[in-house]
């Protein structure tokens, strides 16, 4: 920040003048080294989408830098990220394949280290093959915008998504779809808030959707 600073003197006859203004600023350190919490090295992950998560790091934080590869080098093959809160959606993981993340916070003096890296690998095949009812799930802010739904049976699924007037704005999904779990990021619409449905032959719901 910047701040500017003058001086003026009084004795017993008032006040004088004020001298010339001078400034000066004060320098922010970056960001020191930050430290995750999940998932951690080791661990495995069950769905083909994960959440990764980690401390906040310090006040005046304005935002992160994610970086999730197969490459434990982070040469190739490398997604990022930019959240601004201390959590991130990742989505369409390959069975069977070891991921590595890290990330680095970020304030107005620039970009701290990476964290240490992790590493964790995506086993579906340990997941039930199929889910015992049928549900869908908003992932919050984190995930851009994105769903998650799993079906019991083979269904027609409809998912369409309102404006805050009722007005249809877009139709997702109408289609039969086999039984399993499913991730949705809905693409080429505007940020801001939406009410979707979700209907199947046996099981409907209406919630609060944000895209931002």
């Amino acid at each position: 920040a910047q701040y500017y600073w003058r001086v003026g003197d009084t004795n017993s006859g008032g006040t004088g003048g004020w001298s010339a203004a001078r400034r000066f600023t004060t320098l922010v350190a970056i960001p020191g080294l930050t430290v995750l919490i999940a998932p951690v090295s080791g661990d495995t992950v069950k769905l083909d989408s994960v959440i990764l998560k980690w401390h906040a790091n310090s006040p005046g934080i304005t935002g992160y830098h994610v970086e999730i590869s197969a490459d434990s080098g982070f040469t190739s093959g490398v997604i990022s990220y930019t959240p601004t809160d201390t959590s991130q959606v990742v989505a369409s993981l390959l069975n069977g394949v070891t991921y590595y993340w890290h990330f680095q916070a970020k304030n107005i003096a620039g970009s701290g280290p990476y964290s240490q890296a992790a590493k964790f690998i995506v086993n579906t095949s340990t997941v039930s093959i199929l889910p015992k009812g049928f549900f869908v799930q908003n992932l919050g802010l984190a995930g851009d915008g994105m769903l998650r739904f799993g079906l019991a049976k083979q269904a027609h699924v409809t998912i369409k998504l309102f404006d805050l007037r009722g007005i249809l704005t877009e139709t997702l999904i109408n289609e039969v779809r086999n039984p399993g779990y499913y991730t949705l990021r809905p693409e080429g619409m505007s940020n801001g808030s939406y009410i979707l449905s979700f209907k199947t032959n046996e099981f409907q719901k209406t919630m609060l959707f944000i895209k931002q």
